[in-house]
């Protein structure tokens, strides 16, 4: 089970805080004898999990593609500062909050392990990994003056045209010492979707660069004339 990828998940926000009444999982296989059953998790005080049969005739449904026999898993009382919502590169999002939830915290790591690079050496590195988009060709690719941020332009294959922003997110030191440990190559940072951000579509080119140029994230931002 991936813990970055609930099938369903229950926020709200009150107070500053955005709290996950319930994150719902799929998981294949059954349970053996009982119902539902709760337990609370090591190290927290309010976290607590839930386990019940899963399939058409369960008491409670989540959206899933499962076809085989499964049952859920629910994790219950997650609790994330707003700010969390859309962190700047740097910041810890949810995902990584739920899969601390699911390991225990690496302490006194080796001496063995590098230092993670810092923010301008990784910026230099990141900039030169190009755009994913399967389903859309690259046309343009801009970046921020720190290179924390960059804009990819596109064409789809309906010959629409869009772009997308997208920031760096780096990994905090505590995630760098466990990956370092399960990894030989690990990534101190990847491309993240800006999440405060919904494209739009044009129908040329040049419709998306004017939308662009004018788009209050990239105002200030060095834009090649050719």
């Amino acid at each position: 089970m991936d813990p970055a990828r609930p099938d369903e998940t229950e926020p709200y926000e009150q107070g500053g805080v955005i709290e996950y009444a319930a994150v719902h999982y799929t998981v294949s296989g059954s349970i053996l004898a009982g119902s539902v059953e709760e337990t609370g998790l090591e190290d927290t005080d309010e976290l607590r999990l839930s386990f019940e049969p899963g399939g058409k005739d369960a008491e409670a449904y989540y959206p899933n593609e499962q076809d085989e026999p499964y049952f859920y898993i629910t994790v219950w009382g997650v609790k994330i500062p707003c700010a969390w919502a859309a962190a700047p590169a740097g910041k810890r999002r949810f995902p990584d909050f739920l899969r601390d939830v699911f390991r225990r915290k690496t302490k006194n790591a080796a001496s063995t392990i590098p230092p993670i690079p810092d923010n301008a050496t990784l910026a230099a590195e990141m900039s030169r990994q190009a755009p994913d988009y399967p389903l859309c060709k690259t046309l343009r690719v801009f970046y921020s003056p720190d290179k924390l941020q960059r804009a990819v332009v596109l064409q789809r294959k309906d010959k629409l045209f869009t772009y997308h922003l997208e920031r760096l997110e780096i990994v905090s030191e505590e995630d760098w010492i466990y990956l370092s440990r399960a990894d030989k190559h690990p990534k101190p940072a990847m491309w993240q979707p800006d999440l405060g951000f919904g494209p739009s579509l044009f129908g040329t080119e040049e419709e998306a660069l004017r939308e662009l140029l004018a788009d209050p994230k990239t105002r200030n931002w060095d834009f090649p004339t050719d």
